[in-house]
């Protein structure tokens, strides 16, 4: 081969490995630098890194347009004309890449008609860019592209304060003359609770499903009608913080840079502060003496799980509906979008990684805690019982994540998978009772309970109706998403008060400062709870996709609709004989399978075989407890199901279909029903006789 060939042969390859690198700019980095510019609280809540950011920018402006530019230079070895082929088989995938997000946008022309353009445009570009040598120069004029992106990315986006941010100085001098009191501030947002979950019929705590929680209301104010400004934690909690409203016009980034006055600049000049975020950014982290609830995970291990959760995004973008929807769902949290079941075979390591999230978090939080001669603010924000719900009662894991009939953040039409996924919700309520409970004991064993103020309140609620949003905030919604905890212990108080004041999130900072003495420096649209010129308030306004304003009589309309409807699925344990437990219409939890009549015939098989390894080797000084049953039944007609452990019936279900000919069913059980070593389980049919009587029909195991 001659030295002109040879030429023509290398720049040819030179602008082809250029193209891929202009193509795979347009087509995979430059979306996802979209999509993480407008979603910069992406990063934010996961309290990623400078070089996080950093390495995810080369990954995809460099590394993967490099990977492909391998893959060729590999063929190349074997056969150029092979490798010629591929190239136009990846330009081929890169546009139809850059064109299919475009045109799924219109979905009124329907999937196929869709596909059919991209595959026709795809065509049409490849016969160009083979036979016109114009349309190959215009590709090679985008190069700068490659670098103009991740440049915008990291200098000229949201995502710039991230990757470097400003010192905000706060003088370290502890200027005491400016208070009135010493008073140490124990803080806890707990994260989508709504108040009627919390209440009874008689519109009290519930203190037998909620011990602690009533114990505080007991010893506290509690503002029963308070709400929430906002549906999202990541404009609910700089409220909180801030006493400022959100606004959608002018929307702020959850740290610092977005919110430099709030409660941890406020009082950082005179406090300690012991703050840990969960999802957001607003404590300066120099003045932070709990060594900044960062996640302790190395680099590795961040980037593992950021370039996986990147991925998912990515396909969401990428792929049709009829594909994305069985992704997993990035509607409700920032991250760690693929979760499984713990698997047997790993239990012990899993369960450790499992723990050591919020159960973890909380510990650290509670070791934090210990008297000072300086006034100290401990602050937490924790994720209960937020989602992932994967705890029981006592603070032990089943280790499951999925949530059952929940797409795109709007919950199916069908009642019962909503049903269950608001029984295991409220089960993981219970948990955050337990760990409230925990703290209210370090804070006495410390003796800084009775000279402490105390706020428990939540960022927002959470709804679990049919059809509807389960955090989006709407009409229809709103009763569930709207009202908060908020109890509010003052030091050494003695009398209990319930106080209905239509109090809002944005008071709870101006309170603060009320009680403490201190004069806020900038203006808030919040009031001190305590104030003789407290507002009336005759509106609610809460931020959702849009700005919802409610009257105050319409709101405990709404309010009262919520608690109805909460007490008709789960009334309170003063008339649940099982608790949370027995749900459905059958009332036979906790009896014995012999005391059914048991149909001889067995016609419906079902497939278990995924839960039997946990049922017959559990551990009950374990940290994990197999409480959630589920499986596969050969059927698409709606059955009814009874779960039986040790011949004691312990929870129903109703088949939810899956495909064609397979349904599934789940089920949550008690925790104490299981014995050490082998446990039996048995799956029937529910049938009702015309005289009432019900029968069991055994199930076959396959």
């Amino acid at each position: 081969m001659n030295i002109k060939v040879r030429s023509r042969y290398k720049k040819e390859f030179l602008t082809d490995s250029t193209h891929i690198f202009i193509l795979s700019a347009f087509a995979i980095a430059q979306p996802l630098y979209d999509l993480l510019s407008r979603y910069s609280d992406f990063f934010i809540a996961r309290h990623s890194k400078p070089i996080d950011i950093v390495l995810l920018t080369l990954f995809l402006s460099i590394l993967i347009p490099l990977f492909l530019v391998l893959i060729e230079i590999g063929l190349k070895l074997i056969n150029d004309g092979i490798r010629k082929i591929a190239h136009l088989v990846l330009v081929g995938i890169l546009i139809i890449t850059i064109i299919f997000p475009i045109l799924k946008k219109f979905d009124f022309l329907g999937e196929l008609l869709i596909w059919v353009i991209v595959f026709i445009g795809g065509g049409i570009f490849i016969f160009g860019y083979v036979r016109l040598k114009q349309l190959k120069t215009f590709i090679t004029f985008l190069l700068p592209a490659v670098l103009i992106f991740p440049i915008l990315f990291l200098f000229f986006s949201p995502v710039t304060q991230i990757v470097f941010p400003e010192k905000h100085e706060i003088s370290q001098k502890k200027q005491l003359n400016e208070i009135k009191t010493y008073t140490p501030i124990v803080m806890v947002t707990f994260d989508e609770i709504a108040t009627p979950y919390l209440m009874n019929e008689d519109r009290q705590i519930d203190s037998i499903r909620y011990p602690n929680f009533a114990s505080l209301a007991d010893q506290a104010h509690w503002f029963r009608n308070a709400t929430t400004v906002a549906h999202s934690t990541r404009w609910a909690i700089p409220a909180i913080l801030s006493g400022l409203y959100p606004s959608l016009e002018t929307p702020k980034s959850p740290s610092i840079v977005g919110h430099p006055n709030n409660l941890f600049t406020f009082l950082g000049d005179i406090y300690q502060l012991k703050v840990i975020e969960s999802r957001t950014k607003l404590c300066p982290e120099d003045l932070n003496l709990i060594n900044k609830y960062t996640n302790s995970k190395n680099l590795k291990e961040r980037q593992t799980a950021l370039f996986s959760d990147i991925s998912v995004i990515y396909l969401h973008y990428l792929l049709p509906q009829s594909l994305s929807h069985k992704l997993p769902d990035i509607s409700q949290d920032w991250g760690q979008f693929f979760r499984k079941k713990v698997e047997l075979s790993k239990n012990k390591k899993k369960i450790k990684k499992i723990l050591k999230g919020r159960s973890k978090l909380f510990k650290q939080f509670l070791d934090s805690i210990s008297p000072s001669q300086d006034p100290t603010l401990f602050f937490i924000h924790i994720l209960l019982p937020h989602e992932p719900l994967e705890y029981i009662p006592s603070g032990k894991t089943y280790g499951y994540y999925s949530n059952y009939g929940l797409t795109r953040g709007k919950w199916t039409k069908d009642e019962w998978p909503v049903l269950f996924e608001f029984q295991r919700y409220l089960l993981q309520l219970q948990y955050s009772d337990k760990v409230l409970g925990e703290l209210l004991t370090k804070l006495k064993n410390t003796k800084l309970f009775d000279d402490s103020l105390i706020i428990v309140t939540a960022d927002h609620g959470v709804s679990y109706r049919p059809g509807c949003y389960r955090r989006s905030l709407t009409e229809k919604n709103a009763g569930d998403i709207m009202p908060i905890p908020l109890f509010l212990k003052l030091p050494n108080q003695k009398k209990v008060v319930i106080n209905d004041l239509n109090v809002e999130s944005v008071d709870i900072l101006p309170t603060i400062a009320d009680v403490i003495g201190k004069q806020l420096p900038w203006p808030v649209d919040g009031h001190s709870v305590f104030s003789s010129s407290f507002p009336q308030r005759d509106n609610r306004t809460t931020l959702g996709r849009k700005k919802y304003t409610f009257t105050s009589s319409a709101f405990r309309e709404m309010f009262t609709e919520s608690l109805n409807h909460f007490l008709t699925l789960f009334s309170s344990e003063k008339s649940k004989r099982n608790g949370l437990y027995e749900i459905g219409p059958y009332n036979i939890i906790g009896k014995n399978v012999s005391q059914f009549r048991i149909a001889k015939k067995k016609s419906v098989k079902i497939d278990i075989s995924e839960m039997l390894p946990f049922i017959e080797n559990v551990d009950p000084d374990s940290d994990f407890i197999p409480c959630l049953i589920d499986g596969d039944i050969i059927t698409n007609t709606p059955l009814h199901l009874a779960i039986s452990v040790n011949g004691i019936i312990h929870g129903v279900s109703k088949t939810q279909r899956f495909k064609k000919g397979v349904s599934r069913f789940f089920a949550m059980v008690p925790e104490h029903i299981f014995k050490k070593g082998y446990n039996n389980l048995e799956i029937f049919i529910i049938r009702s006789r015309t005289s009432g009587k019900i029968v069991l029909e055994p199930t076959i195991n396959f």
